[in-house]
């Protein structure tokens, strides 16, 4: 990659500003900006290697205390990154959108842990925002069943059959039939009938 490619890019919660001096040895080197506003330079070979500055770095390690293979702090990672990180897929969807990650959860992940459990979470439930525009903060956001969160997506595909009405999860459960083969059927052009097997 050319040195001018990384002026704007984002590397976990670090976004490259500006190409500065090499290092002694040759090495491409860049200012950079932590997401909690600290700037500093580092060399393209340590790029890769790094999410945020030693500061924030050292406030993670401090909390994960056991938690770093939990399916909850997976959770909190995977929140962190959809609303900060313009390189993770679903980016478009919620940074980019102007979701956001309240102060209090975004620098603290033991804040954001006591909110969980005391709030009913479990293995089984995920992250659900209540207003589907607004941001990840302890007054917007609730944990739910998977399948109640597939009923609440703005893109869930409702259906009719002899005047009632569901989404595809819903149906699918309804007649014994996969989930995700039901979606593959209905994307080839099928009806919803013939997607779940029912006979004219």
């Amino acid at each position: 990659m050319r040195a001018l490619e990384l002026a704007g890019k984002q590397f976990g919660n670090i976004t490259v500003l500006k190409r500065v001096k090499n290092t002694k040895s040759g090495n491409t080197r860049w200012l950079c900006r932590c997401s909690c506003g600290t700037e500093w330079e580092v060399s393209s070979n340590n790029l890769k290697h790094i999410k945020s500055c030693n500061e924030c770095a050292n406030k993670i390690r401090g909390v994960r205390h056991g938690d770093s293979k939990t399916r909850l702090y997976k959770i909190y990672c995977g929140m962190l990154s959809r609303c900060n990180n313009k390189t993770n897929y679903s980016y478009s969807h919620y940074g980019n959108r102007g979701v956001s990650v309240c102060k209090e959860w975004n620098d603290n992940y033991l804040a954001f842990k006591q909110w969980a459990l005391q709030n009913n979470y479990d293995d089984t439930k995920s992250i659900e925002r209540i207003d589907v525009n607004g941001n990840y903060d302890p007054s917007n956001c609730k944990w739910i069943s998977r399948n109640d969160q597939v009923h609440n997506r703005t893109n869930s595909r409702r259906y009719e059959i002899n005047g009632k009405t569901q989404d595809a999860a819903q149906w699918a459960r309804e007649y014994g039939i996969n989930y995700y083969t039901l979606l593959s059927r209905l994307d080839r052009g099928m009806d919803i009938k013939a997607a779940l097997g029912e006979r004219r």
